[in-house]
């Protein structure tokens, strides 16, 4: 009950041309343009970034061939190198430049939020794949315990760190969740809007009062 309508996973499409991005920027950067904030975040994060490419295609790979057990245990460390991306970028100094910014910084959050929703999803293929059917804990049950967890770090990510990207990725994955599921287990599909509603409105509230403080 956790996985989201299929349309949602067209985020993938976002998230590729955000690394790619990323990618141009580095080279122009490294090659070119040298900002000493932009490349020194470039310096920090481009041996992890390696990682998560690997990752990514052995994920791609073992999926491929329905390795439930061990494309979690790629996705888990995929995540992992991906926090690791984000504590660095922000515990770095921000380029000045606007555009060079927005490329080093948030493709990695778009993606990072991405995968946090694709690790529980993942948990939950593989407690399908392996034949769980709840026996302490109802699937629907679960699913909702899923969807407040990551409510919850929604608001982490916009509260403590001001990341809208992240906030706004776990939006469009509950999203995904409320559409494919109102119909099947409406307890699952409301929550997911719930969680849609609060986390919006949470973004929005916080966005402006960054605003007004910023003019006062």
């Amino acid at each position: 009950y956790f996985v989201p309508a299929g349309f949602t996973f067209g985020i993938w499409g976002i998230i590729y041309v955000l690394l790619i991005g990323f990618v141009i920027t580095s080279l122009v950067i490294a090659f070119g343009q040298k900002e000493a904030t932009a490349l020194n975040i470039v310096q920090k994060i481009s041996f992890p970034f390696q990682i998560t490419c690997l990752l990514n295609a052995g994920w791609i790979v073992a999926w491929h061939y329905l390795q439930l057990g061990f494309s979690l245990v790629i996705m888990i460390a995929l995540l992992v190198f991906l926090i690791k991306i984000f504590l660095r970028l922000t515990n770095s100094v921000k380029p000045i430049n606007k555009a060079v910014s927005f490329w080093l910084l948030q493709p990695f959050f778009v993606y990072l939020g991405w995968i946090s929703v694709a690790t529980i999803a993942n948990v939950t293929a593989l407690l399908v794949g392996i034949g769980w059917q709840g026996e302490a804990v109802s699937p629907i049950f679960w699913s909702i315990a899923m969807i407040c967890i990551a409510f919850l770090l929604g608001c982490i990510f916009v509260i403590r760190f001001k990341n809208y990207a992240y906030a706004f990725v776990l939006s469009w994955a509950f999203f995904g969740i409320y559409a494919k599921q109102i119909t099947d287990s409406k307890g699952v599909g409301y929550t997911a809007l719930f969680a849609l509603s609060a986390l919006l409105a949470l973004i929005i509230s916080n966005a402006i009062k960054l605003m007004q403080g910023s003019k006062n």
